[in-house]
């Protein structure tokens, strides 16, 4: 009986000294004393208490501050570029300092967990890296669930906005590089790519230097996320193919630190890290024991964030580079683009492994011509996530490279469907300046290899044949001229006929109830061109 009280007594002071480390708030507090929690059984016991305690300690003091810091900003509209995005310079100043401050409060509790654990387990190195992993990822968990349900309302929301800005700042400054270059070094060329993509006529980027309010070596804070095009332009890039990497498709791609300086690079990496819960390059999982930094709650918020601003970004770069000009090649260009700054950008922001990503992704050797690309023979499909991730042997590189892939197809697919969405909507315009137009058709046929848009094209079409074209007031040979021409069309975008053979019904039974259509076919088949001419298709 004196023994099992001196047992008892020896559990409470046991117990009493684990208490007293984890209120003195640093993992240097964990003592001998906690190994003997284990053989009392108080193990999980601890552990529990240890992530409850962690938990409260982190709703009462720095989710508060967290709130704080980005609920008392302007800006209500989630909208990325939209109409109130000056109202929400405030993220500029706001962001960095606020996730910091969260990353290192995730990153001391983590810490703490991972001496806490090395104090339970002072056995096998492999049984308390288990268990160290087990606590680390309990933890973080728990932590990334309260900042999901009792964090800011718009944490999402005010970090794609901050990610934008930056983004805006970022593809300003290489345009503002790019063109220097050129003057400096005089036009190369295209550095190997086709003459089907013209860029260097510099007509959509103005040349009054309006966008020289950027600093290349960091930015105030005052650009308009509008301007990510240079307001009504777009990244004129004469891009060769002696890149630091080849994952811009053979362009010669600078990096952020090189671009906009190594402070302002370094700030939103650590935006990035923070949002992943680790306050530096060195932390986290490295210094701790946990690896759950890529799995966890914390990291879907910065992907989310970054692929909101992503995404409005390709939205105007297509719109801007594309919309109305059907003489020239805007794919090569874009996918060029999606490498020299958008991937450029992800690098930085989420840590990217760009040096090693493949060429390969699902583009064919036409297209990889076109865009200023060695051909490396057939194209290799685009594995991502888990599969992505386990075919890399499922170590942090390939993890990181498997991200690159997935976030490379993740913008490739994003840009071939807002740009065949763009051209599917012009398609009747681009009927009417056939042959002229031939390159955006050409575009339009990549776009619909890679993407469901079948069904959208058949059904526009159709409705604006009958909205434009088949109307009492269009003379009979204006019809028939745009019928030749829109098979001449679609034939060249769809060589199998379907397309043709959807659309086309409605032309002809239009013309069957025109009593002059024969006349008007014998006219333009017996040469009589003077006779074909009218007022135009609008």
């Amino acid at each position: 009986l004196e023994k099992r009280h001196m047992a008892m007594t020896d559990a409470v002071s046991t117990w009493k000294a684990y208490i007293a480390a984890t209120a003195a708030g640093h993992p240097g507090a964990y003592g001998a004393e906690c190994a003997r929690l284990r053989e009392y059984g108080l193990t999980e016991i601890a552990c529990t208490h240890f992530v409850e305690a962690s938990e409260e300690a982190f709703v009462s003091i720095h989710l508060p501050r967290l709130c704080a810091a980005f609920d008392g900003g302007g800006g209500r509209s989630e909208a990325v570029g939209g109409p109130e995005e000056d109202a929400w310079k405030w993220v500029d100043a706001a962001v960095p300092p606020a996730i910091e401050a969260f990353a290192y409060a995730v990153t001391d509790h983590r810490r703490r967990a991972a001496a806490l654990s090395a104090a339970l387990h002072p056995g096998a190195v492999g049984e308390r890296t288990d268990a160290a992993l087990h606590l680390d990822a309990d933890l973080v968990g728990r932590l990334g669930a309260a900042v999901a349900t009792r964090g800011p309302g718009m944490l999402a929301a005010v970090v794609s906005h901050y990610y934008a800005r930056r983004l805006a700042e970022f593809a300003q400054a290489v345009r503002r590089r790019e063109r220097r270059a050129r003057k400096g070094g005089g036009d190369d060329g295209d550095g190997g790519t086709s003459g089907d993509d013209d860029d260097d006529v510099d007509t959509d980027v103005p040349e009054d230097g309006s966008d020289d309010d950027v600093d290349g070596g960091g930015g105030d804070g005052e650009v308009d996320v509008m301007d990510i095009n240079g307001g009504g332009g777009v990244i004129d890039m004469d891009l060769g193919d002696g890149g630091r990497h080849a994952g811009a498709l053979g362009s010669t791609s600078a990096s952020c630190a090189e671009v906009m300086g190594v402070a302002w690079a370094a700030e939103l990496a650590n935006v990035g890290r923070g949002l992943h819960g680790t306050a530096d390059s060195s932390t986290g999982a490295s210094a701790g024991a946990g690896t759950a930094d890529d799995t966890s709650a914390f990291a879907a918020v910065a992907e989310a964030a970054a692929a909101r601003a992503l995404e409005a970004a390709v939205r105007r770069e297509v719109s801007a580079y594309a919309a109305g000009k059907f003489d020239r090649r805007a794919l090569p260009r874009l996918l060029r683009w999606l490498g020299a700054v958008p991937l450029e950008f992800l690098r930085t922001a989420l840590d990217l492994d760009l040096d090693h990503l493949d060429l390969d992704l699902n583009l064919d050797s036409e297209l990889l011509s076109l865009a200023g690309a060695p051909r490396r023979g057939a194209s290799k499909p685009i594995r991502v996530g888990a599969a992505a991730a386990g075919s890399d042997g499922g170590n942090a590189a390939g993890g990181n490279l498997a991200g690159s892939r997935e976030w490379r197809a993740r913008l490739e697919y994003a840009i071939y469907e807002h740009l065949g969405a763009l051209r599917i909507g012009e398609f009747f315009d681009i009927i009417v300046e056939f042959p002229d137009s031939l390159p955006a058709v050409e575009d339009l046929r990549q776009c619909l290899r890679r993407t469901t848009l079948h069904a959208q094209l058949t059904s526009s079409l159709r409705r604006a044949l009958q909205r434009r074209l088949l109307i009492a007031g269009a003379p009979t040979a204006d019809i028939i001229e745009q019928y030749r021409l829109t098979i001449r069309a679609l034939q060249a975008l769809d060589p199998s006929g379907v397309v043709l053979h959807v659309v086309s019904g409605p032309l002809k039974e239009y013309l069957r109830e025109r009593k002059d259509t024969i006349r008007c076919v014998v006219t333009m088949l017996m040469g009589k061109n003077d006779s074909v001419g009218g007022s135009g298709v609008r």
